[in-house]
C-alpha cells in the first residue's frame, strides 16, 4: 500500500523522484540507482507525467503507473524527469498527487556550465543553430517558461533559486535532498552513500562511476539536423508507407552512430573565458539568493 497525498492506495506510485536540473548528471544518477538492488527505476528516463506542458513523455495515468508495476515491496520505486524543476506547475502537481509521501532529489550544477552544456547538446542535435555567445546571451530575453521554446531557453534553465523555491514552499525539507554536481560527482562519488541513506536503501552499494549523456561534437550538423528535425517534420509520414519501424530505426541509428564518430566522441570545446565572465555576472545575483535558500556558501564551488 502506498500513501498518496492524504489517501492510501494499492496503486504503486514512485517513492522518489529525481527532479533535475538538466545537464547536471541526472542521467548518470538514474543509471546508478537503476543498478542498485534496493531500487526499481522506471525503464525510461523523462516520463514527465507531472508536467502538463511537456511535449513528450507519459501523460496517461494508467501508462505512467504501468512503469512501476513490477517494483517489489522491498524496493524503492523512482523516476527521473528534469522538466519537473523548470516547469512552474510540476511542484504543485507532485504535491497535490503525492504529498509528503514522495522524496525529491535535485542536483544543481554551476549554472554557467548548465547553460553552455545545454546549448552544446541542442547545437549538436541540429536544433539550436546560433553560436554559443549569441544563443546564451539572447536567451536572457526569454525568461518566461514556454514549452514550445524550451530547447532555446538556456538562461531560464539556470534560474535555480526560483525553481527550488517552488518546492521549498510546498514540501517538508526533510523529504528533499539538493546536491551540488561538482561535489556529488567528484572522485569516488562521496555523497552517494548519503543519498542511499536518504532513500533507506543499502548505503554500502557503490556504483561504477560512468558518465552518461556527455556532450560531444558531430561530423555534420546537416546530418544531425536531418535526423532530429527534418526527418520527423518532412519525411516520417512518407517513410512509414515504405519501411517498417524496425528498418526506419536501424537507418536512423546508423546515421546517428556515423555522425557521432562511433565510440570516438569528441567533447565540445571549453567555453570562452570572456563569455563565462559575462554569464557569471548575469547569474551571480541568483546564486546569492540560492545560497540563502540552501543555507550555504557556493562561491568556492561555483562563483
Amino acid at each position: 500500500m502506498t500513501a498518496l497525498g492524504n489517501r492510501v492506495t494499492s496503486e504503486r506510485w514512485p517513492d522518489f523522484i529525481i527532479a533535475g536540473a538538466a545537464k547536471s548528471g541526472t542521467t548518470s544518477l538514474f543509471h546508478y540507482l537503476k543498478e542498485h538492488p534496493g531500487v526499481f527505476m522506471s525503464d525510461e528516463k523523462e516520463p514527465s507525467f507531472f508536467s502538463t506542458s511537456e511535449l513528450s513523455g507519459y501523460h496517461d495515468r494508467g501508462q505512467y503507473l504501468e512503469m512501476f508495476r513490477d517494483a517489489q515491496p522491498d524496493q524503492m520505486a523512482g523516476e527521473a524527469s528534469v522538466v519537473y524543476l523548470m516547469d512552474p506547475d510540476s511542484a504543485r502537481r507532485i504535491h497535490d498527487m503525492l504529498g509528503d509521501s514522495v522524496k525529491l532529489i535535485m542536483v544543481l550544477r554551476n549554472p554557467v556550465n548548465v547553460m553552455y552544456s545545454h546549448w552544446g547538446h541542442r547545437y549538436r542535435d541540429g536544433i539550436e543553430h546560433r553560436e554559443a555567445e549569441v544563443a546564451l546571451l539572447e536567451s536572457f530575453n526569454e525568461m518566461e517558461w514556454n514549452p514550445q521554446r524550451w530547447h532555446f531557453q538556456h538562461a531560464l534553465r539556470a534560474q535555480f533559486y526560483e525553481q527550488l523555491k517552488r518546492y521549498f514552499d510546498l514540501f517538508d525539507p526533510e523529504r528533499m535532498r539538493v546536491y551540488i554536481f561538482e561535489e556529488f560527482f567528484s572522485d569516488g562519488l562521496p555523497l552517494f552513500s548519503d543519498l542511499c541513506r536518504f532513500l533507506d536503501i543499502d548505503d554500502a552499494y557503490k556504483p561504477k562511476a560512468v558518465a552518461y549523456n556527455r556532450n560531444y561534437l558531430v561530423r555534420s550538423h546537416f546530418v544531425q539536423r536531418f535526423v532530429n528535425v527534418y526527418y520527423r517534420k518532412y519525411f516520417l509520414n512518407w517513410a512509414k508507407f515504405i519501411f517498417t519501424e524496425s528498418v526506419r530505426n536501424k537507418c536512423k541509428n546508423a546515421l546517428e552512430t556515423w555522425n557521432s564518430s562511433g565510440s570516438d566522441k569528441r567533447p565540445i570545446p571549453a567555453i570562452a573565458g570572456d563569455l563565462r565572465s559575462r554569464l557569471e555576472d548575469r547569474l551571480s545575483p541568483g546564486v546569492r539568493k540560492l545560497e540563502n535558500l540552501l543555507g550555504r556558501d557556493l562561491s568556492g564551488v561555483w562563483f
